[in-house]
């Protein structure tokens, strides 16, 4: 979700050229797979973070899930990995997967091919110049895409488009209470928890933890829960536009 991101940073319009593109050959894939849930879960979790723009709130997460021996996905924005490169490589430091989200955090469906390319191809580059990051997922803004959408991501190195099962709308700011009982009345084995970097999330974070553990939950990576389990789209469309 785009929670103030582009009228702070400026976006793609506005934004600098950035460096050349990295040296480095993605793998391409016929089309990126959707995954929502991952099934046959042993009473596992992970925990994903959109978008990276408040660098305060970026650090408090890192360092709670560092202080907590968890680790999470961080779908972030172009932009604000290039704008903040020192938190976006501790990410990677703390055995967290930097991913992307898009540049600017359009909806992608609404653009024309070249500019999904753009948006995607972009941050893809950036990742890796700056942390060398690699990761096969991506999340398309506001849980949005299409068969062309996923056929562009697959091309360009994404193997999923990471949805979520859990949505406690924290972007909505209700206040750090009711952020974490949403997401541990809400969680079950499976569960891929959407979150974002904003500061009641990152003050709402050390609880979640706490009850998700109350509740026989372990936070895992998300990459290690769908090595181990059974991915699935869940409740989500194989190809149609969302959202």
């Amino acid at each position: 979700m785009l929670v103030g991101a582009c009228a702070a940073l400026g976006c793609f319009a506005g934004a600098p050229a950035t460096s050349a593109a990295p040296a480095v050959r993605f793998p391409s894939y016929g089309r990126a797979r959707v995954l929502g849930v991952v099934n046959h879960a042993d009473h596992e979790v992970a925990l994903s973070f959109d978008d990276c723009s408040n660098v305060a709130a970026w650090r408090s997460i890192v360092a709670t899930l560092h202080r907590r021996g968890r680790k999470a996905a961080f779908f972030c924005l172009g932009v604000a990995v290039r704008s903040h490169p020192t938190v976006s490589r501790r990410v990677l430091r703390i055995g967290s997967r930097l991913c992307n989200h898009s540049w600017s955090h359009p909806d992608l469906t609404t653009l024309g091919t070249e500019a999904i390319k753009r948006q995607l191809r972009r941050t893809r580059d950036m990742l890796y110049t700056v942390a060398r990051s690699r990761c096969r997922f991506m999340r398309p803004p506001y849980g949005s895409y299409d068969r062309r959408v996923l056929r562009i991501a697959g091309r360009l190195g994404y193997h999923d488009a990471v949805l979520w099962t859990v949505d406690p709308r924290d972007w909505q700011e209700p206040g750090a209470g009711v952020i974490t009982s949403r997401v541990v009345s809400a969680a079950h084995p499976g569960s891929i928890v959407l979150l974002h970097v904003l500061p009641q999330t990152a003050a709402a974070l050390p609880a979640i933890l706490k009850g998700l553990a109350k509740k026989g939950l372990t936070v895992v990576p998300l990459s290690t829960m769908v090595r181990k389990g059974d991915p699935s789209r869940g409740g989500w469309p194989p190809h149609a536009q969302t959202g």
